[in-house]
């Protein structure tokens, strides 16, 4: 079942992680071992629940590879942000990000400057993680949401095995 489509969706901004780095963070944040986590990515029949409880709405996850491709598909306008990318320069995606804006939809951005520098600080990484470990953070499951924030953390953690897993069903 379509959930999104042209006539309910303007347009969207899709912040996309490496699949290897995922296994790392999601088997961390559900409790489970990287095979589960895998098989959870690479099964179209996966489900998550909104909630921690068994009594969370039921959601269809998709594979990582299906999820991506179903937004990709989408004609409307949209920009893809690899988390990767997000990390490295921070200040020129978030730029990037105003611009979409004003391209597409007209936004004017008063106050620019003042208006990035806030973004900045108020979502860094460990401004993130330190109002989890003080205020809490609905997402929060089996372990800190905002664990690490780091990426290539799959080279140091997954086996070759998982590594060879991940890249054929992903390319």
């Amino acid at each position: 079942n379509k959930y999104t489509n042209e006539k309910i969706t303007t347009g969207f901004i899709y912040l996309i992680r490496d699949p290897r780095d995922i296994v790392v963070s999601w088997s961390k944040h559900q409790g489970f071992d990287f095979d589960t986590t895998i098989e959870h990515m690479i099964n179209q029949q996966s489900i998550s629940r909104t909630s921690k409880s068994s009594k969370g709405i039921p959601m269809n996850l998709l594979r990582w590879d299906q999820n991506y491709k179903s937004w990709k598909n989408l004609d409307v306008p949209h920009m893809f942000i690899k988390y990767e990318e997000l990390l490295k320069d921070t200040e020129k995606l978030i730029k990037e990000i105003f611009y979409f804006f004003e391209n597409n939809f007209g936004f004017k951005i008063n106050n620019f400057n003042t208006i990035l520098k806030n973004i900045i600080s108020s979502t860094n990484f460990y401004t993130l993680q330190k109002t989890e470990t003080t205020k809490g953070f609905k997402e929060t499951n089996k372990s800190q949401f905002f664990r690490k924030g780091l990426s290539n953390q799959w080279e140091s953690s997954l086996s070759n095995s998982q590594i060879d897993r991940l890249n054929k069903e992903f390319k």
